[in-house]
């Protein structure tokens, strides 16, 4: 009877060990379409260049826009529908650390309104339209 015990414990301890080791298995992060690294690049910390996520109410979707290293676009996701929008009205020769008001992102009749101070503060999607989906916002 003595011999019961410890070799209780040692058996429990053992499937703590191994239950609470950690997986080798794919990354689940990944696997839920999760970042697992920063997507904006740290030169445009402090300015207005970068990427800015936000998640749409009224419906289901994401936005994401994206203004650094070569690219300016919007990507919206609704519904399991995604469309990327260019700039319309981005003025000639901006660079990050300047501020953008009332940008226009459009594409296949879908389109949005962004503005970012310089420093890339109080980012705002002020307007959102998107056929068959009223009432929506960022």
């Amino acid at each position: 009877m003595k011999n019961v015990l410890p070799q209780s414990m040692i058996v429990c301890l053992l499937f703590l060990a191994y239950s609470c080791s950690k997986s080798n298995d794919t990354n689940k992060e990944e696997e839920k379409g999760l970042v697992t690294q920063p997507d904006a690049i740290a030169a445009n910390d402090g300015k207005s260049g970068g990427v800015y996520k936000g998640v749409i109410v009224g419906s289901t979707g994401t936005v994401t826009i994206t203004l650094q290293g070569g690219t300016v676009s919007a990507e919206v996701t609704i519904d399991g529908i995604t469309k990327v929008m260019t700039p319309q009205n981005l003025p000639a020769g901006w660079t990050s650390g300047q501020a953008l008001t009332n940008v226009i992102f459009a594409g296949d009749s879908w389109q949005l309104t962004f503005s970012v101070t310089g420093n890339g503060n109080d980012p705002y999607i002020s307007s959102i339209s998107i056929p068959g989906h009223t009432g929506v916002a960022v």
